[in-house]
């Protein structure tokens, strides 16, 4: 059935409105036909639909209709990242692929490219798996070849890889490229491997080990330069990434850490130290921007996590490569967390000022019933109560507990006799005075929620009603 969609102007907004009632599961239905219209016409509408319905697929998962593409990615497909800053070894960008898709189609083998996806489009309509197959293991050994032997016949700084670095769109494309072609030479052992590998891996357990260790032993004996990547793979798909240090111990025969650092095999343990400190980067600038408190509680959770599961796995010495990475990063971001408790204080109680009322220095200080707190400040404050709640969790994991203790303090030191003051000129105020407390009252109550939590807020609107009760 040929599935193809008008995008009129004027039947954009019924278009919209039709595909926003849709159920996943109809999404799905509609998506599956999209794939294999765009198959036999290269509708550039199935696209603008496919995008529209995008977040109902991933409510449906439904199986993705195979396309030339598709197929080409499939053995590098555990290794692709969204974003990344730079390039790293293992990782390649989604980017990426459509310039090398362009470059195959438009100049390095143009003729075998068109003959393969037409032949692969073809088969893949006819649902002939073993035609698709037998093809599909054709392009990844064309492709691969060609790509490698590009590279390899532009040297360093020559002006065709000048050229091409301008053509791709930057010397990182030019890096997975080359990352590309030489996964596509060891295509069928990476696609055994994903074929013994579950989608998600809570754990690691002793019978996956072991069947990856049968795999690896014999995988790496023909394309020994794809061992490293073996071990990203399994990396890439467990719900606990720094436990494939477990894995490389078993498949290295080695058992410290500084050996294996020093090895191929210990670009997994790279990468997750790439990501450690690019976590402790962002928790160190926190303070010059310190954003959503819970994604920063995340993500010290997670550098805490994988830190600690690390340093667990292999039993890391602090004066080896990774040992001493791992001191550097966790006191990085430990200053970053104390930079932020340091500042909190201040911002927290700013809104609330306590004015000393009477001609003498030991006269008492005072909540102003003059003036209400000011709303932004008051803001404000809920967000940075917030950020010191949130950095509660891992100050003792992390080394910054003293001065999470310190900040609290201080802050309480200040909040406690404000509430006192403000309950006491609810039951004993007048008029004016009493309206302005109960506003001030809720207004702490805000702060009050977000550093402490439900039960002390709760806790103290139920004294504001005893307080208003008694005046």
């Amino acid at each position: 059935m040929k599935c193809v969609v008008v995008m009129d102007s004027d039947r954009t907004d019924d278009l919209k409105r039709l595909l926003g009632a849709l159920t996943p599961e109809k999404a799905a239905e509609l998506a599956m036909r999209l794939e294999a219209d765009k198959l036999k016409a290269n509708n550039p509408q199935a696209d603008q639909v496919l995008s529209a319905i995008r977040h109902l697929l991933r409510q449906a998962r439904p199986p993705r209709w195979r396309t030339p593409l598709r197929l080409f990615c499939q053995p590098f497909a555990p290794l692709l990242t969204g974003e990344r800053a730079r390039k790293q070894p293992g990782r390649i960008a989604r980017a990426s692929i459509a310039p090398v898709w362009a470059w195959l189609a438009k100049d390095l083998i143009p003729e075998d490219f068109a003959a393969l996806t037409t032949a692969l489009t073809q088969a893949i309509l006819d649902r002939d798996e073993a035609k698709t197959d037998q093809l599909k293991q054709h392009m990844h050994h064309r492709a691969g070849k060609a790509i490698a032997s590009a590279l390899d016949a532009m040297p360093e700084g020559s002006p065709e890889r000048l050229r091409l670095h301008m053509q791709l769109g930057g010397e990182d494309v030019l890096s997975d490229a080359a990352e590309i072609a030489l996964i596509l030479s060891g295509a069928d052992e990476m696609l055994a491997l994903q074929a013994i590998l579950p989608d998600a891996i809570p754990a690691l357990e002793e019978a996956l080990i072991s069947r990856f260790r049968e795999f690896y032993d014999h995988a790496v004996q023909t394309h020994p330069a794809l061992a490293p990547h073996f071990v990203v793979a399994v990396m890439n798909r467990l719900g606990k990434p720094w436990e494939v240090m477990r894995l490389v111990r078993v498949v290295s025969r080695r058992t410290q850490d500084t050996l294996i650092s020093a090895s191929d095999l210990g670009l997994a343990g790279d990468l997750l130290m790439d990501d450690m400190e690019d976590l402790a980067n962002e928790i160190k600038a926190a303070p010059a921007a310190p954003g959503d408190p819970k994604m920063l509680a995340a993500k010290i959770e997670r550098l805490q996590a994988m830190s600690a599961g690390f340093a667990r796995e292999l039993g890391i010495k602090r004066d080896g490569r990774w040992g001493t990475r791992l001191v550097k990063l966790r006191a990085s971001a430990a200053h970053g967390a104390t930079a932020l408790l340091d500042r909190a204080p201040l911002e927290v109680t700013a809104p609330f000022a306590l004015q000393r009322f009477g001609a003498y220095m030991k006269a008492p200080r005072k909540p102003d019933l003059q003036r209400l707190p000011d709303g932004d400040k008051v803001q404000r404050a809920v967000r940075w109560a917030a950020i010191v709640a949130a950095l509660e969790s891992e100050a003792q994991n992390m080394g910054y507990l003293s001065a999470h203790k310190a900040a609290k303090t201080a802050i309480d030191d200040h909040l406690i006799p404000y509430v006192e003051a403000l309950l006491s000129a609810l039951r004993l105020g007048e008029g004016n005075e009493r309206s302005a407390a109960a506003q001030s009252l809720g207004v702490m109550a805000q702060v009050v929620r977000s550093l402490n939590g439900d039960a002390e807020a709760d806790l103290l609107q139920r004294r504001i009603a005893a307080a208003q009760k008694a005046a």
